[in-house]
């Protein structure tokens, strides 16, 4: 028996993968001396690659406020910007908190989507290890985009077959 075409729709959409891309910025620019050898994110083939996984359902691009200078134009790939502000700590030095917000948007992401399949996360910071093991408790896949600097238990808890290496191009390009 064949199945309507509408029917075949439906089915193929319940399955699809849904991901939420959650960007720690500055980690990325920073990462394995980029900056300094003139490379950064190249948000377009990180989108390609994402969506080689799945449908982006959320994609957003954590960055301190001191930063955003240094972010390219970029919102009409699907990314949404989120601006951390830092906090002085006792030396008059500006603390980043960049991690904090992505940390806490995962859990709200993990708490209230349901839907989403997969978290794609692009850095290499092992602040978000108890985050990413309890997503996987609940089923979801978890996908780095880092460089060599990847934390060791990060390392360790997501499959290798869902590490990748972050997409860089020229920064002024």
């Amino acid at each position: 028996m064949r199945f309507p075409n509408w029917l075949c729709l439906k089915r193929k959409k319940k399955y699809e993968r849904k991901l939420a891309v959650l960007v720690d910025y500055m980690n990325i620019d920073l990462m394995d001396g980029a900056a300094n050898a003139g490379k950064t994110l190249d948000f377009k083939k990180l989108r390609e690659e994402c969506l080689k996984i799945g449908v982006i359902e959320e994609a957003l691009v954590f960055i301190p406020e001191h930063w955003v200078d240094n972010l390219p134009r970029i919102s009409y790939l699907g990314f949404e910007i989120i601006v951390c502000q830092g906090i002085k700590n006792g030396s008059d030095k500006i603390e980043d908190r960049v991690d904090i917000h992505i940390i806490k948007k995962g859990w709200k992401l993990l708490k209230n989507f349901s839907s989403i399949t997969d978290f794609v996360l692009v850095g290499h910071d092992g602040h978000m290890l108890e985050w990413v093991k309890d997503a996987q408790l609940q089923g979801k896949d978890i996908h780095i985009f880092s460089g060599e600097k990847l934390n060791f238990f990060l390392k360790e808890v997501v499959s290798k077959e869902r590490l990748y290496p972050v997409p860089l191009s020229d920064k002024y390009t």
